[in-house]
C-alpha cells in the first residue's frame, strides 16, 4: 500500500473529520459568545448607551471618549429614525 493510498483512506473516513470539528470546538468555547464576538464589543456597545441616562461618564477609558459619544449620537439617531431600509415590497401581504 502506497502512502498516498493510506493518507487517502485515512480522510475518507469520518474520524478525521469529527477529531478537527471537536478540536475546533474545544479550542472556541465558549467564545464566540452569540451577542458578544469580540472582546470590546460590549464596551463600544453599553458604554454608550449608558449616556442616554444621564450619565456622561464612560466608565471605560481604554479607548479615546469622542468614539463612544459620537457612537451614542449615531445609535440615537438610528433608535429615533429606524434602521434607514425602506420596507419589502412583500411586507403589506404579510401583515393581516
Amino acid at each position: 500500500m502506497k502512502i498516498t493510498e493510506r493518507a487517502d483512506a485515512i480522510l475518507r473516513s469520518p474520524l478525521p473529520i469529527a477529531l478537527i470539528t471537536l478540536a475546533a470546538l474545544w479550542l472556541r468555547w465558549p467564545y464566540p459568545e452569540p451577542a458578544w464576538t469580540h472582546i470590546d464589543e460590549r464596551a463600544f456597545t453599553t458604554s454608550p448607551l449608558g449616556f442616554w441616562s444621564g450619565d456622561l461618564n464612560p466608565h471605560f477609558f481604554k479607548y479615546p471618549t469622542l468614539q463612544f459619544y459620537l457612537s451614542s449620537g449615531i445609535a440615537r439617531q438610528q433608535f429615533l429614525v429606524g434602521p434607514g431600509r425602506p420596507p419589502r415590497a412583500d411586507a403589506d401581504a404579510t401583515i393581516p
